[in-house]
């Protein structure tokens, strides 16, 4: 079966710079595990005005600081890895691994890309994140409404729309976002409330 593809503005490769693959769990219940450490390459896939360029390579930036703040990549990006937090979680062998953990590797990613190094800087960063997307949706003509959410696009994570709340632990023992993310479901929400809940490391 064949089908047809949009190519857009932007293609990406990861260049894998080291790996060591291994595995976790026991009988039925072993899988893989992987450390891998590389490089997030992104390649415009035509020409752009230099003013049009400079604000997607800032926006593609910030979205991707952003992911990382909020947990990483991949199907299981939300779950931190159970051997930093729940090890006893693996005492008798018979479950399979959970979770990942995605860091900044090299001194000039720690300098340039880790935003928020203490929970108070996590609004700024929110709110620089907000004016990149800003920036290059009126490069594109679609000026910003952010009293009209009837348009053709919606933004998921609108100040008005969405509570981002944390707090900082002092070590993996202190988390609470941990416990509360493993306890009754129905029950955290009947306290809690909606939301959507970011913690800085360890969470």
């Amino acid at each position: 079966m064949t089908g047809h593809g949009t190519v857009g503005l932007l293609s990406m490769n990861f260049q894998e710079l080291s790996s060591k693959p291994d595995s976790f769990g026991q009988s039925s219940y072993r899988v893989d595990t992987y450390e891998v450490e590389g490089k997030l390459n992104w390649t415009l896939t035509r020409s752009l005005p230099a003013q049009h360029q400079q604000a997607l390579a800032t926006l593609i930036k910030d979205l991707t600081r952003f992911g990382m703040v909020l947990g990483g990549f991949g199907k299981s990006w939300r779950r931190a890895d159970h051997r930093l937090f729940y090890p006893d979680y693996y005492e008798e062998g018979r479950k399979p691994l959970i979770g990942c953990h995605w860091q900044w590797s090299g001194a000039r990613s720690l300098v340039n890309d880790v935003r928020v190094r203490k929970l108070d800087k996590f609004e700024v960063f929110m709110e620089d994140v907000l004016a990149s997307a800003q920036a290059w949706m009126e490069l594109q003509g679609v000026p910003p409404t952010p009293n009209d959410y009837a348009q053709d696009w919606r933004e998921a994570w609108h100040p008005d729309k969405v509570q981002v709340w944390g707090r900082e632990a002092e070590d993996a023992e202190d988390s609470i976002a941990i416990d509360w993310f493993h306890g009754p479901y129905r029950q955290a929400i009947a306290r809690c409330g909606f939301g959507r809940a970011v913690s800085t490391s360890p969470i």
